[in-house]
């Protein structure tokens, strides 16, 4: 029961009296702050925001499951006896996650792997998800930035205003482990990630990891054979942009 006079609230389990208290009667409807044991950062003294911290601190983890952190190696060997042991029946890979199984059987053993063809310009992909992130460079590009001097356009809203950050300079999300600021949530995230050394983006093809997408965007070009950039002057073309203008620097130099 909530011990404020006249308030007459009830419920059944402290987290619920603790919300209470944060929502109706603290200063301001502000959630009381307590410290981390661990890393002394405020955290809100709510059920759900104190365990999801506490994950942060966890230091054994499950790769095929993206990462999910466990506190002791007793929980992470517990945790992956529920896992599946799924060999491929044509080579010697193993996996934990049928659809992973299934994706790699039609893209290595299947003989018309690449059956997603992108209708515009005829081009084959491995899995549908590639074809419609290619299918993107096609549409039209309505979303202009108005800044003079900056020819940026995008084909959609979200990509602009991620964009207009690189202009006003604004960094307010900050990372608590070194102090660097960022223009948005996702950068942040990526960044953290860095830290943790947890690589959210995978390959559907041959599972490998990389810390963002772009990394993931590059890598893919080996499997779909996409080489975007080409040498006008020897017709030669490159994966990476970085080794296009190595070559232009080393063969064409001065053009």
């Amino acid at each position: 029961m909530c011990p404020i006079d006249q308030c007459g609230f009830i419920c059944t389990y402290p987290h619920q009296l603790t919300l209470h208290h944060a929502t109706r009667h603290s200063p301001d409807n502000k959630t009381p702050l307590i410290s981390c044991d661990k890393c002394g950062e405020e955290i809100p003294n709510l059920k759900m925001s104190i365990s999801k911290h506490m994950k942060t601190h966890f230091e054994f983890k499950c790769q095929p499951c993206r990462n999910k952190k466990f506190e002791t190696q007793e929980d992470l060997d517990k945790h992956i006896l529920g896992h599946d042991s799924l060999p491929c029946d044509q080579c010697d890979k193993v996996f934990t996650i049928k659809w992973n199984l299934d994706v790699h059987r039609q893209n290595f053993h299947h003989p018309e792997g690449r059956k997603f063809a992108c209708d515009v310009c005829g081009q084959l992909f491995f899995t549908n998800v590639n074809l419609i992130h290619h299918k993107m460079t096609h549409e039209e590009k309505r979303f202009v930035c108005q800044v003079p001097g900056c020819a940026k356009a995008f084909v959609q809203n979200f990509l602009l205003t991620r964009h207009m950050l690189v202009h006003t300079k604004e960094k307010n999300f900050k990372c608590q482990k070194c102090g660097n600021g960022f223009g948005n949530q996702a950068r942040l995230q990526q960044h953290m990630d860095r830290h943790e050394g947890v690589k959210r983006a995978q390959c559907e093809v041959c599972e490998k990891r990389f810390f963002d997408n772009y990394k993931l965007k590059v890598h893919m070009r080996i499997h779909t054979g996409e080489r975007p950039y080409q040498c006008v002057l020897c017709d030669k073309t490159f994966v990476q942009k970085n080794d296009f203008q190595r070559h232009m620097k080393k063969l064409h130099p001065g053009t």
